[in-house]
């Protein structure tokens, strides 16, 4: 395999840890309403698991609400179903045309879930970008032992590999992060308080946490 191959496989892996932590924020439930919360959601139609967002129209018209209405009325149950078995810990309201989720404001508790759950779905990611680091440093040594590559164009993969780290990583339309370990320390800079303050009372690492995450997730709280 060449070098440039080998690089593709790493830099893939790694932008499909960070866009797979994104999406997983989206369906984090803060007290503000967000379809972030529901469209992952997996629904069981004839037969096959399918996501919300492909089988309805999900609409937030207040902050504290969200109405799901599907396009096929027959998959109302399976949804409804859907949202009951899934971890998103709110009762589905249904009419029989749409669906209405209430979202119930953060209790302390659930602050320190949601902490919890950051910090899994970071270490994760992590781990997977470590993986896919390590993994492209072993493929680098196998083809310098194979003759295909030369020491020195091995130890260049392998420096281009660390270097990848360091590419910047999009959080929005406006904004990037420089480096894979800088957009997990803004995470773990997010993670250092659980208790609720006002933001004149934040502190530069958490203002910054805020407006990351906003941009990465569509989410105005």
């Amino acid at each position: 395999m060449a070098m440039d191959d080998i690089l593709l496989t790493v830099e893939e892996k790694m932008d499909s840890a960070v866009s797979y932590l994104r999406e997983e924020f989206r369906g984090i439930r803060t007290g503000r309403a967000s379809a972030g919360l529901v469209d992952h959601i997996k629904v069981e139609y004839y037969g096959s698991p399918t996501d919300l967002r492909q089988l309805a129209s999900i609409s937030t018209p207040e902050a504290s609400m969200i109405i799901i209405k599907p396009f096929d009325p027959s998959c109302l149950k399976d949804i409804e179903k859907a949202i009951y078995a899934s971890d998103l810990g709110i009762t589905p309201n249904a009419d029989g045309k749409m669906i209405r989720l209430s979202i119930p404001p953060l209790s302390g508790e659930r602050r320190q879930q949601i902490v919890g759950q950051l910090k899994k779905m970071a270490e994760a990611a992590r781990i997977s970008i470590r993986n896919a680091r390590r993994d492209g440093n072993k493929e680098a040594d196998k083809e310098q032992k194979s003759s295909e590559l030369t020491e020195d164009e091995a130890k260049k993969g392998k420096d281009a590999i660390q270097k990848l780290n360091h590419l910047p990583i999009s959080i929005g339309s406006n904004s990037q992060i420089t480096g894979v370990d800088r957009f997990f320390d803004i995470l773990e800079a997010g993670r250092t308080s659980t208790k609720k303050s006002s933001p004149k009372h934040w502190t530069p690492k958490q203002k910054k946490f805020r407006k990351y995450k906003r941009q990465a997730t569509g989410n105005r709280q």
